[in-house]
């Protein structure tokens, strides 16, 4: 008996083809999406261009050394743009202005945000974008009470984590932080966030999927949560249901991923009730077609234990193992 694995929109992940050389780190660092860090839009009325400068160059630095983008220097991006004959002043406090630079730069994501200054209080809005997908990923607004010396040693790394859901400072870190802590002061951690902040990066939507299974199309539905790089997926219809953890190559837009697959089954091909479970591994490809709405496509190889619960024609309950390719294409919108 053929055993048929009827619930396999999986989920398409590429972890698999980043384990291929773990020990190099080689896929890790070839495939780091690019990222720049456009000069932080000082209130002209309130806020020093030389401050701005300064700020932006930490900011960049501590964003390096988080290792999740390949980061593009200030330099290199003033360069780049004055080469274009930018017509902006080398700042942007609007997403267009920003998207046009990046895709001038010719990076995959790109920072610009906003300083200001009223009395003691300084802030820093800034907001992450998606130059490719056009669409924001995460936006992070810091408040700050004290001397503008403080404010520029202070407000980049708590920004940083906001932006980038970190609970704290990474210890990679500490060095730069060192360096630059204000005078008579001791350069200790942060404080954890708020939990709420911590949330924001979280992303909860529903999913539906669709396979080509046994000369059939079969449709499933069910939920994603997402976080970062990881998501859950669980989808199902009345004949089974299926998971899948999955870890994406980049944290927000476009991106290849690998799932691990564990799928449960029951049916009745050719008249005779069949049990089963599917294990299995995908690759594949994330687009997003608007800021939320995605479409997943993906393909890899299983491995089906099967049994029936009731006697064939010949009188048997097969049982047995085989090997099988699965596919996933599914469309999700997370909220």
């Amino acid at each position: 008996m053929r055993a048929r694995s009827s619930v396999c929109y999986i989920f398409i992940f590429i972890l698999g083809f980043l384990l291929c050389f773990p020990a190099l780190g080689v896929c890790a660092n070839l495939n780091k999406p690019s990222c720049a860090v456009l000069t932080l839009h000082p209130d002209v009325k309130s806020t020093e261009k030389y401050e701005s400068r300064y700020i932006t160059n930490r900011y960049a630095a501590l964003l390096e050394l988080l290792d999740v983008y390949d980061v593009l220097s200030p330099d290199k991006v003033t360069e780049r743009l004055k080469d274009s004959k930018w017509q902006m002043i080398g700042t942007c406090s609007k997403k267009e202005c920003a998207l046009e630079a990046g895709r001038i730069i010719g990076v995959d994501y790109i920072i610009y945000g906003v300083l200001g200054h009223i009395g003691k209080l300084y802030s820093m809005d800034t907001t992450l974008l998606d130059v490719k997908a056009g669409r924001i990923v995460n936006r992070a607004t810091t408040d700050f009470e004290g001397s503008r010396d403080d404010f520029a040693n202070e407000a980049p790394p708590k920004n940083i984590r906001e932006l980038m859901g970190l609970s704290k400072n990474p210890p990679e870190w500490n060095k730069l932080l060192a360096e630059n802590a204000p005078k008579n002061t001791a350069a200790s951690e942060a404080p954890a966030p708020k939990a709420e902040t911590a949330m924001k990066n979280i992303a909860i939507g529903p999913r539906i999927g669709i396979v080509y299974n046994n000369n059939n199309i079969e449709a499933g539905a069910g939920i994603e949560a997402k976080k970062d790089n990881i998501s859950l997926k669980i989808l199902g219809n009345n004949k089974g249901i299926a998971t899948a953890l999955s870890y994406h190559l980049a944290p927000a837009g476009n991106t290849p991923y690998a799932s691990l697959v564990a799928t449960w089954y029951k049916d009745d091909p050719h008249g005779i009730d069949e049990r089963g479970w599917i294990y299995g591994a995908l690759v594949g490809y994330r687009m997003y077609l608007t800021e939320k709405l995605d479409v997943c496509i993906g393909l890899g190889p299983s491995f089906i234990r099967y049994h029936q619960t009731e006697p064939n024609r010949s009188g048997k309950k097969d049982r047995g193992t085989k090997f099988r390719m699965i596919s996933e294409f599914s469309i999700g919108f997370l909220f």
